[in-house]
This record gives C-alpha cells, sequence and structure tokens, in this order.
C-alpha cells in the first residue's frame, strides 16, 4: 500500500510498538535495484513478525513503487511517497512513522547479508546508545580501480570509527530522535555530520565487518569515480564551516583547497607564460597539483606492501582531489551556507 503524507518529524518519539526493528530505505528510481534489496530482506534470519521495512520514495517515475508492492506477502513494508526532499529528509521520515525499538538504514542498491538484522540487534544492546554499522562491502565482481580503492580506504575501517555510512547504520530509536535526526539542508554528508553530533554527545561509533552490505552503486570506473566524489562532494564545505576548526572534514577541505590553488596556479601560470615567457610559476603549480596523489599513495602500499596498486591508487587520489576541489567552485555550495531547509 502506498502512503502519502506531509507529516513533520516529530521532535520526541511516539512510544514504540511490538516491533523491534524498523528498516529505512529511501529511493527514487531504483527498479534496478530494489528488487535484489528487498530480497535480501525476506531472506534475513531474523523473525519476520519483529521488523518492518519502511520505503520511503522521492518521487520515482519508474516502477520502484510496483516493486516494493510486490513484496507484501513476503515482508511486512509499507511505501510512502515524499517527492522533492533531500534524502536526508527521506530518512528521517521512515524514521518518524517507525515502530521499531531501532531503526536500520539500508539504501536501495545494497545487499544485506542473511545475519544482519540478528548480529546487529546484539550488537546494538551490547554497545548501547550510540551508532553501529560498517562500511561497504564491493561487488564480487568489480573492477580494478574499486578494489584499489576498497583495499586502502574502506576495508581498515573497522571498529571504534568517526563515521559509518548512511547506507549501513544502525541506531536506537531514542538516540535519534534525541540527537536531531539527520540533517535536512543538506543533501549529501549527512552521514558524517550525524556522526559528529553522536561523537559530540560523547557517544560512540562502531563498525563491524559481519554487518558490511554489498554496495552495487559503487563505481566501477574512474569517471563514476570523479562524478561520486564530487556527489559526495556537495555540501562537505558546507558542515565544514559550522563547525570550524574542529570539524571532521577538515584535511578533506584542505587537500580540495590546495587542489583548487593548484589549478589556479596552471593557469595564471599558462597566462605568465604566455605573456611574459616566464612559466615558472606553472611548472610548480604543475608538479604541486599531482604530489599529494604520489605521496598519499606511497605511504597507503608502503604500509600494506601492495606495489602493484601505486598507478591506480595515485590515479584515484588525484582524481578525488579534482572533484572535491570542483566543488568549492558551485554556485549552489555557496548559495546554500545561508539555507536552513532544502529548496522545494
Amino acid at each position: 500500500m502506498i502512503e502519502s503524507s506531509t507529516a513533520a518529524l516529530p521532535e520526541t518519539p511516539e512510544t514504540a510498538g511490538p516491533t523491534q526493528i524498523s528498516i529505512i530505505i529511501p529511493t527514487r528510481n531504483e527498479e534496478r535495484h530494489l528488487p535484489n534489496c528487498l530480497r535480501s530482506l525476506a531472506n534475513l534470519d531474523f523473525p519476520h513478525d519483529q521488523f518492518e521495512v519502511l520505503v520511503v520514495d522521492n518521487g520515482s517515475t519508474d516502477s520502484t513503487r510496483e516493486v516494493a508492492d510486490s513484496f507484501t506477502d513476503e515482508l511486512n513494508i509499507r511505501m510512502f511517497v515524499r517527492p522533492n526532499i533531500y534524502i536526508s529528509a527521506l530518512r528521517n521520515f521512515g524514521a518518524s512513522v517507525a515502530c521499531g525499538t531501532y531503526l536500520a538504514f539500508v539504501d536501495a542498491d545494497c545487499v544485506v547479508p542473511p545475519n544482519w538484522l540478528r548480529l546487529g540487534v546484539l550488537h546494538l544492546a551490547e554497545k548501547g546508545p550510540g551508532i553501529i554499522g560498517a562500511h561497504y562491502r564491493i561487488p564480487a565482481d568489480s573492477t580494478r580501480l574499486a578494489v584499489v580503492w576498497d583495499r586502502h580506504q574502506i576495508a581498515a575501517k573497522v571498529g571504534h570509527v568517526r563515521y559509518v555510512p548512511a547506507g549501513d547504520l544502525m541506531i536506537d530509536r531514542k538516540t535519534f530522535f534525541n540527537i536531531g535526526g539527520f540533517d535536512e539542508s543538506i543533501q549529501t554528508n549527512e552521514d558524517a555530520e550525524l556522526c559528529e553530533r553522536i561523537r559530540a554527545a560523547g557517544l560512540c561509533i562502531f563498525a563491524f565487518p559481519e554487518l558490511a552490505v554489498i554496495h552495487y552503486g559503487t563505481p566501477q570506473s574512474i569517471t563514476g569515480f570523479y562524478r561520486k566524489q564530487r556527489w559526495h562532494g556537495t555540501h562537505v564545505f558546507k558542515v565544514f564551516l559550522r563547525d570550524f576548526p574542529y570539524s571532521a572534514n577538515v584535511r578533506v577541505v584542505i587537500f580540495a583547497l590546495f587542489i583548487l590553488a593548484c589549478e589556479l596556479g596552471i593557469i595564471l601560470g599558462i597566462l605568465t607564460g604566455l605573456v611574459m615567457a616566464s612559466w615558472s610559476i606553472f611548472y610548480i603549480s604543475a608538479i604541486s597539483i599531482v604530489l599529494p596523489a604520489l605521496v598519499l599513495s606511497a605511504m597507503k602500499v608502503l604500509d600494506s606492501r601492495a606495489w602493484s596498486d601505486f598507478p591506480v591508487l595515485a590515479l584515484l587520489y588525484f582524481t578525488y582531489g579534482i572533484a572535491r576541489a570542483r566543488c568549492l567552485l558551485s554556485v549552489n555550495q555557496w548559495m546554500l551556507l545561508r539555507s536552513k531547509t532544502p529548496s522545494q
């Protein structure tokens, strides 16, 4: 059944019902991935009468809603339509109508392991208030590019961590509302921002590898990687300025600013070379723009002894820097610094 509502996120949670855990899935045109996601939830080794699935759709124009409806015989599933809002607001709305004592957030392009909820509930009960989850696993048929990035940037993030992605995040309902939920004024970086507030409240975040979901949205090409990093960087600077200089985004922003300065230096160097026949600024800027990628890659491969990863990793770090620097030039980025809610 599809429900449409404009109910606001409650300031305090209502009394939870008998459902132990509510799984919240934000969607938009996910007819390709949603069937696999819901199938994995139907295969969970957890009592089906103790969890619910809430699909919150952002105005899909494909068959996403029909896909969700097709699982009504296998899952306790409800769908809500909330068009023209950020994914953070979709997740908040799902939490506001959830009945579970615990909330589990997963993305539509993810597949969960069979023991995901069983182990998740055990870890939540053991760790108490705070966040648990995991960083994503990559698909088995991933390209070398995806494998290298995962090996050096993702796989080691276990135990006590600074954040876990919102596509594999669990939290008890009371803590979620007490902390204020996801920030609805930002389009990306909402999971890292939530985790910052969790840490500021003196609570912990734990990543358990056995809770890792397979993320089929993992970029498999350098073009896809650039687009994903540019997307993820959309509101990083906005979040950074809120808590400068203590924000967890400090290193990312400094890296982006450095790359941007090098790009401007290259342009200035070309102009200086053409006008004054002096190319020193160009050469210094060109060397400087690739230096961080080379240094970071060298540090990673020295630590792992995976020497053959160096050229791929250097390309990825360079692309990462270019993508994040590009975000700083976005007019939308600066306009949104003054806004508190997303435009409708």
